[in-house]
């Protein structure tokens, strides 16, 4: 079995009048075990304070403003575009990673070099962000159907353990995509 490669991690975030989130989403970033070696956050024309709340990272994070919303997808290129890390991290601002998150999808891909891209547990916050008495599972990958239609795999499942093994999904959703 190898060991655990030292891989190299960006973290990207996009963000659109996110304030009363992305606080929570860059500590949860900036305390893994496995440290992202680089943090990108593309802020989309946001009205509401978001880059307010960025602004004390600054020393730690690379801070993208866009004068109109580039949409997801456009504004994680440009987040993308702007590291050079071995593997990325997307995720959207409402998510808190466990402080393993990291480097247990780091170790989920090392068995397979041909890996390109891992997914963990997500599961749903509360809208202040607390976590419910009972987890509730939000994604443990993508499926699709045998009519070739696509789900979060474990949407709106309680959480009782039924995703903690590593398998093979179709893919991952960008809240959370290494």
């Amino acid at each position: 079995m190898n060991s655990l490669r030292a891989d190299s991690v960006a973290v990207t975030v996009v963000t659109h009048n996110s304030q009363s989130y992305i606080r929570s989403c860059l500590e949860s970033v900036l305390s893994q075990e496995h440290p992202a070696c680089e943090v990108a956050v593309v802020d989309n024309d946001s009205r509401d304070g978001t880059l307010d709340a960025v602004m004390p990272f600054r020393d730690r994070v690379h801070i993208i403003t866009n004068s109109f919303n580039a949409g997801f997808a456009g504004a994680q290129n440009q987040a993308i575009a702007a590291t050079r890390s071995d593997w990325v991290l997307t995720l959207n601002p409402d998510t808190q990673l466990e402080p393993d998150f990291l480097s247990e999808l780091l170790r989920a891909a090392q068995p397979d070099d041909r890996t390109g891209t891992v997914c963990g547990k997500l599961r749903s916050l509360h809208p202040d962000l607390s976590r419910p008495s009972e987890p509730v599972l939000d994604s443990t990958g993508i499926l699709f159907s045998d009519e070739l239609r696509h789900f979060d795999r474990g949407w709106g499942e309680s959480d009782r353990g039924q995703f903690d093994r590593t398998e093979y999904v179709f893919g991952s959703t960008g809240a959370a995509a290494l």
